[in-house]
Protein backbone atom coordinates (compact mmCIF):
# COMPACT_ATOMS: atom_id res chain seq x y z
CA UNK A 1 0.00 0.00 0.00
CA UNK A 2 3.02 2.27 0.08
CA UNK A 3 3.49 4.58 -2.85
CA UNK A 4 6.04 3.40 -5.41
CA UNK A 5 5.58 -0.31 -4.56
CA UNK A 6 7.02 -2.76 -7.09
CA UNK A 7 4.36 -4.36 -9.28
CA UNK A 8 3.58 -8.03 -8.74
CA UNK A 9 4.78 -9.16 -12.21
CA UNK A 10 8.11 -7.41 -11.64
CA UNK A 11 8.46 -9.11 -8.23
CA UNK A 12 7.77 -12.54 -9.78
CA UNK A 13 10.29 -11.95 -12.58
CA UNK A 14 12.98 -10.78 -10.14
CA UNK A 15 12.33 -13.76 -7.87
CA UNK A 16 12.64 -16.15 -10.83
CA UNK A 17 15.96 -14.58 -11.84
CA UNK A 18 17.27 -14.95 -8.27
CA UNK A 19 16.14 -18.59 -8.06
CA UNK A 20 17.88 -19.39 -11.36
CA UNK A 21 21.07 -17.67 -10.21
CA UNK A 22 20.94 -19.54 -6.90
CA UNK A 23 20.58 -22.88 -8.71
CA UNK A 24 23.52 -22.09 -11.01
CA UNK A 25 25.73 -21.12 -8.09
CA UNK A 26 24.70 -24.18 -6.02
CA UNK A 27 25.49 -26.54 -8.92
CA UNK A 28 28.89 -24.90 -9.51
CA UNK A 29 29.72 -25.15 -5.80
CA UNK A 30 28.78 -28.84 -5.68
CA UNK A 31 30.85 -29.66 -8.79
CA UNK A 32 33.98 -28.28 -7.07
CA UNK A 33 33.83 -31.19 -4.61
CA UNK A 34 33.12 -34.08 -7.00
CA UNK A 35 35.79 -36.74 -6.65
CA UNK A 36 36.64 -35.64 -3.10
CA UNK A 37 36.01 -37.66 0.04
CA UNK A 38 34.27 -35.65 2.76
CA UNK A 39 32.75 -36.42 6.16
CA UNK A 40 28.95 -36.56 6.06
CA UNK A 41 26.57 -36.38 9.01
CA UNK A 42 23.70 -38.71 8.15
CA UNK A 43 20.15 -37.89 9.13
CA UNK A 44 16.91 -39.64 8.20
CA UNK A 45 17.09 -42.41 5.61
CA UNK A 46 15.71 -41.24 2.27
CA UNK A 47 14.12 -44.59 1.57
CA UNK A 48 14.99 -48.27 1.55
CA UNK A 49 18.67 -48.59 0.79
CA UNK A 50 19.31 -44.84 0.55
CA UNK A 51 20.90 -42.70 3.29
CA UNK A 52 20.99 -38.91 3.25
CA UNK A 53 23.13 -36.40 5.10
CA UNK A 54 25.14 -33.19 4.88
CA UNK A 55 28.81 -32.35 4.54
CA UNK A 56 30.45 -29.71 6.75
CA UNK A 57 29.76 -27.14 4.02
CA UNK A 58 26.07 -28.12 3.75
CA UNK A 59 26.13 -30.16 0.55
CA UNK A 60 23.23 -32.61 0.67
CA UNK A 61 24.55 -36.10 -0.08
CA UNK A 62 22.81 -39.40 -0.80
CA UNK A 63 24.51 -42.78 -0.70
CA UNK A 64 23.30 -46.32 -1.25
CA UNK A 65 23.35 -48.22 2.03
CA UNK A 66 22.03 -51.67 2.87
CA UNK A 67 21.05 -50.46 6.35
CA UNK A 68 20.42 -46.75 5.87
CA UNK A 69 18.75 -46.48 9.27
CA UNK A 70 21.99 -47.60 10.98
CA UNK A 71 23.79 -44.54 9.55
CA UNK A 72 21.37 -42.11 11.22
CA UNK A 73 23.18 -39.64 13.52
CA UNK A 74 26.61 -40.90 12.51
CA UNK A 75 29.45 -39.34 10.53
CA UNK A 76 31.02 -41.33 7.71
CA UNK A 77 33.40 -40.45 4.90
CA UNK A 78 31.76 -40.32 1.47
CA UNK A 79 33.31 -40.05 -1.98
CA UNK A 80 31.20 -37.51 -3.91
CA UNK A 81 30.53 -38.77 -7.42
CA UNK A 82 27.75 -36.98 -9.25
CA UNK A 83 25.85 -33.74 -8.85
CA UNK A 84 22.20 -33.64 -9.80
CA UNK A 85 19.37 -31.44 -8.65
CA UNK A 86 19.54 -30.52 -5.01
CA UNK A 87 21.72 -33.50 -4.03
CA UNK A 88 25.09 -35.06 -4.74
CA UNK A 89 25.31 -38.83 -5.18
CA UNK A 90 28.16 -40.52 -3.42
CA UNK A 91 29.43 -43.80 -2.08
CA UNK A 92 30.61 -44.65 1.42
CA UNK A 93 34.40 -44.55 1.45
CA UNK A 94 34.51 -47.77 3.48
CA UNK A 95 32.58 -49.50 0.69
CA UNK A 96 35.33 -48.66 -1.82
CA UNK A 97 38.25 -49.32 0.48
CA UNK A 98 39.19 -45.75 1.42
Amino acid sequence: RLPGAVAAPVKRRRAAVLRALSETQRAAFQRRFLGHTLPVLFEQPRGPGLAQGYTENFIRVEVPADDAAALRNTVAHVRLLESGGQRVAGVLAAAIGI
